[in-house]
């Protein structure tokens, strides 16, 4: 159950929600408007929600690793550490994580590794109107966090097994969620870690108005390029999102991020980041 008095946000006004939408209407209504909106029933034709579990991915693996993220990166430390994705299944349901951080598959490349299941899943709705697509997957524990950040991209998210607990900022507010200087691909990251939230660091941040959700399997949200979101999963989840770009995208914000990640390759932007951490006084590639 969801304590929306145990949040530092100042306000929590429920997303839309609709059961269906129409290409037109999301078009029109949402894409076009930037707005949020959760449709309820927008996997219910998806072969992924028959077919994908722990179990059904279990089977299918074959022999490669992972990377997982330890902890919410966005906001704490980074650190992170490679598994064998079988072996990562079969830890995924313990209810106490070995070394006391939380392992998250995030941003997976599910379907370099499985191409079969392409088909399993339909973002047609949003992928029409994009020049570039593209789709990853995020599976973990309950209790996996991706604090407050800025996708430059308009994001569609499914949630197939398990619940996410969403909240979102409009980028209108951008002077009270303090952007961080931490390094991130593509992304634009708070400095407020709203589940230890600071207020003597951060104070303005306490008059931010969140949307929130509850997202159910089966369900999808719409998030708009440039909405601040903080993810929580409430219990063991697989999830599937699409990352689309459109023209105007593309040259608005792709050359700022390739100027930053060239300049972060050479070391004079970013030091801190979540695609390398620190061992031994060593910067260790994620």
């Amino acid at each position: 159950m969801i304590n929306l008095n145990q949040h530092p946000e100042a306000f929590l006004t429920e997303i839309p929600r609709v059961d269906d939408l129409s290409d037109d209407e999301f078009l029109r209504n949402y894409l076009r408007k930037c707005q949020p909106v959760v449709i309820t029933n927008g996997t219910r034709d998806w072969k992924a929600m028959q077919t994908w579990s722990f179990d059904y991915f279990r089977r299918l693996a074959s022999d490669f690793t992972i990377t997982l993220e330890e902890g919410n990166v966005m906001q704490e430390s980074t650190t992170f550490r490679t598994l064998a994705f079988e072996e990562y299944l079969d830890k995924i349901e313990d209810p106490v994580p070995s070394n006391g951080r939380i392992a998250y598959l995030s941003v997976f490349e599910l379907f370099n590794h499985f191409p079969e299941l392409e088909n399993d899943v339909d973002f047609d709705i949003i992928a029409k109107h994009k020049l570039i697509n593209h789709t990853a997957g995020w599976i973990g524990p309950g209790g996996t966090v991706t604090g407050y950040h800025i996708d430059w991209a308009d994001n569609i998210f499914a949630q197939i097994v398990g619940r996410k607990f969403f909240k979102l900022v409009s980028y209108d507010q951008r002077n009270l969620m303090y952007p961080s200087r931490k390094y991130d691909s593509n992304t634009l990251m708070s400095s407020v870690n709203a589940d230890d939230y600071d207020q003597h660091r951060f104070p303005e941040f306490a008059r931010v108005n969140a949307m929130y959700t509850l997202l159910e399997p089966g369900e999808m949200i719409f998030i708009p390029r440039g909405y601040w979101h903080h993810v929580r999963s409430l219990e063991p989840s697989i999830s599937v999102n699409n990352f689309g770009i459109d023209l105007k995208s593309l040259f608005r914000d792709k050359p700022r991020e390739y100027a930053k990640k060239y300049l972060h390759r050479l070391r004079l932007y970013g030091k801190d980041c979540t695609c390398h951490m620190m061992v031994d006084g060593k910067r260790i590639k994620r």
